[in-house]
C-alpha cells in the first residue's frame, strides 16, 4: 500500500489493481482518493455473474484469491440490494500444471470438473460460474 499511496501523490488518471486479492486496497484507495478511478481485473466478470442471477460459483486456481473475491462479489451484490449465494471451488493442481507447461489442457479439464461439481451440488441452479486465476484466460 505504501507504494500505491506514494504513486497517488503524483497526478494519476486511474489505478489499475492487477490482482483480485488487492480488492481491499481498492476500497482503501477509494476512501482516501474518491475521485481516482480504481480498476480491478475481475470487476467486469463479477458484474456479469451478478447480472446472470443469484447463484454464483467461484472457481479459483489460486486459493488465497477466494476470500477477497467472494467478499468483493458480496459487496457488489449488497450495493445492488441483490441477494446472492456464492459457492467456491479451488483447482489445487492448476499452478503446478502452469509450472509444468501443461496449463491449457489441465485447466480445461479442471474447469470442466469444477463446473460439473458446482452444478451437481446445486441441482442445476447455478446462474454463473466465474473462473479466477493466473491461467484463466487460457482456460475459457
Amino acid at each position: 500500500m505504501r507504494r500505491i499511496y506514494s504513486a497517488l501523490s503524483l497526478p494519476v488518471a486511474a489505478v489499475v489493481l492487477a490482482c483480485g486479492t488487492l480488492a481491499g486496497c481498492g476500497r482503501a484507495i477509494k476512501r482516501r482518493w474518491p475521485d481516482v478511478p480504481v480498476l480491478k481485473p475481475n470487476e467486469a466478470m463479477l458484474d456479469e455473474a451478478l447480472a446472470a442471477g443469484a447463484h454464483i460459483g467461484l472457481v479459483a486456481t489460486f486459493a488465497p484469491s477466494i476470500p477477497a473475491l467472494k467478499a468483493e462479489l458480496e459487496d457488489m451484490a449488497r450495493t445492488r440490494k441483490q441477494s446472492v449465494t456464492v459457492t467456491t471451488r479451488i483447482l489445487p493442481d492448476a499452478l503446478a500444471a502452469l509450472q509444468r507447461g501443461d496449463a491449457l489442457r489441465s485447466m480445461h479439464r479442471q474447469v470442466g470438473v469444477a463446473a460439473h461439481h458446482h452444478l451437481a451440488d446445486h441441482a442445476g441452479q447455478a446462474h454463473a460460474l466465474a473462473v479466477l486465476g493466473a491461467v484463466d484466460a487460457h482456460a475459457v
